[in-house]
């Protein structure tokens, strides 16, 4: 029951609803203890315009909030948002971050949860917000510069998963909206501990309201693409390599090898359906086929760097 206090009894000369607050049963001046309103689950102490507590809210609806710790990717495109999830969750795996993928069936994007990264939850709101944002976009730049290009959905990236305490899905409960389990589907780098940016991380406490790069292809991307076999993947995937020619897996490709590798630019070309890009690409491109292919070298570039 939620007790309010009937304004018109008391205007009347008639004693109010009793609230459990305010003990006196007999017509008095309106207090604050008698307009108290209460939960309709657990009777806490609740606003005007509220029906329910937060905190039940939640529970009823299988919510959580984001921790501080914690970044969230998710793509607000039903087309695109998995691929571009592929491909900024490979730069982040590459550089070593141990991420956990989740899908709700039906949902616009599978979800990227990057957990438990050291030193951010010490960081006001404001700065655990911007170093959130900071450390995507980071990302989002490395992969416009490898692809030449800014794919098709890179721009609905949810940054609303930045904010602190913004409401998700419980993980292993049926979706509020959905009405399907969130489930996880993979974990990357499993077992690895997740690091702090030094680099944002000081932007942060700079107050620096944008992130710009201070290496482009000679820096870090370069590296990992130069210490990554885009032969060596393609071999780890199944396909069969030879003199740098391999029967292309994006079409029907039976008879004459179409596939070309270019080993040292880290690229390829398919002479049947024109499928081509750098070795990211085509890491995302075989993640698509195959959701569950890990090329099991990463851990070895990451060291070498």
């Amino acid at each position: 029951m939620i007790y309010t206090h009937p304004s018109n009894n008391v205007e009347n000369n008639k004693p109010h609803e009793i609230n459990p607050v305010c003990v006196n049963s007999s017509p008095h001046k309106i207090t604050p203890e008698c307009i108290k309103k209460f939960c309709n689950l657990c009777k806490t102490e609740i606003k005007e315009e509220q029906e329910i507590c937060f905190d039940c809210f939640k529970r009823i609806n299988n919510l959580r909030e984001i921790e501080k710790n914690e970044i969230v990717l998710e793509c607000d495109d039903r087309i695109n948002g998995d691929e571009i999830l592929r491909q900024i969750g490979l730069l982040f795996s590459v550089e070593g971050y141990c991420l956990e993928v989740w899908r709700v069936e039906g949902g616009k994007s599978f979800h990227i949860h990057i957990k438990n990264i050291p030193q951010i939850s010490e960081l006001s709101n404001e700065e655990n917000k911007l170093y959130k944002e900071l450390l995507i976009k980071k990302y989002i730049q490395i992969l416009k510069n490898i692809l030449g290009y800014i794919p098709t959905g890179l721009d609905k990236l949810d940054f609303s998963l930045c904010n602190n305490n913004h409401l998700i899905a419980e993980e292993n409960k049926l979706h509020f909206k959905y009405k399907k389990p969130k489930l996880l589907i993979d974990i990357v780098n499993r077992g690895e501990n997740n690091f702090c940016d030094k680099e944002i991380y000081e932007l942060v406490k700079q107050n620096k309201q944008e992130y710009k790069p201070t290496i482009k292809g000679s820096g870090i991307t370069a590296q990992i693409i130069q210490k990554i076999s885009i032969i060596d993947i393609a071999k780890q995937f199944g396909l069969s390599v030879y003199k740098n020619k391999t029967l292309c897996p994006f079409h029907p490709d039976n008879n004459t090898p179409s596939l070309v590798f270019y080993e040292q630019q880290g690229r390829f070309y398919c002479f049947g359906c024109q499928a081509n890009g750098n070795i990211i690409k085509f890491y995302a491109m075989l993640k698509k086929l195959n959701p569950n292919f890990r090329y099991t070298k990463t851990k070895e570039v990451i060291q070498s760097i």
